[in-house]
C-alpha cells in the first residue's frame, strides 16, 4: 500500500511517499480503508521532533484522524463489520492515517453519521478531544 512515511524528524522534507506493508489488526482492532485523513497540529509537531519525546519509533506514518470504511475486523470485535462507514483515531505510533489503510482500536472508532461527509468526519476527532 502507499503511505507517507517519516524516517527522520524534521520539516516537510522528512515526508516520503512510499510503498509499505498493509497493517493487520489485532484482536481488539479494525483495519480501515482510509478515505480521508485530516491534518492537525499534532502531526507536524510529531514530525518536527515531539514524536521522539513521546517515544514513537521511526519509520512512522503520521495522521491520527481518519474517516473511511472497515476493511478487516479483528477477532473479538463485534461492533463493526466489513464495509461499515466509520471515523475515529488511529494508532499513529503504529499505523497512521496518511496511508491507504490504517489500524485503530475498535473503541477509538465510531460509525460515521450518514448526514456528514467523510471529509467532515475526518476533521472531528482530535479537535474535539482538544476542545
Amino acid at each position: 500500500m502507499k503511505a507517507i512515511v517519516i524516517n527522520t524528524y524534521g520539516d516537510e522534507d522528512a515526508l516520503n511517499y512510499v510503498d509499505v506493508d498493509r497493517p493487520e489488526p489485532k484482536a481488539d482492532e479494525i483495519l480501515v480503508k482510509v478515505h480521508v485523513a485530516a491534518v492537525n497540529p499534532a502531526d507536524w509537531k510529531i514530525r518536527n521532533g515531539m514524536g521522539e519525546q513521546f517515544g514513537f519509533k521511526l519509520p512512522l506514518i503520521l495522521g491520527g484522524d481518519i474517516a473511511g470504511t472497515v476493511e478487516v475486523v479483528g477477532d473479538g470485535v463485534k461492533s463493526f463489520k466489513q464495509g461499515d462507514a466509520v471515523y475515529g483515531i488511529t494508532l499513529a505510533h503504529l499505523s497512521g492515517g496518511y496511508a491507504e489503510y490504517a489500524v485503530a482500536k475498535a473503541e477509538a472508532i465510531a460509525p460515521k453519521p450518514e448526514n456528514i461527509t467523510f471529509d467532515a468526519a475526518a476533521a472531528i476527532q482530535i479537535v474535539a478531544l482538544t476542545a
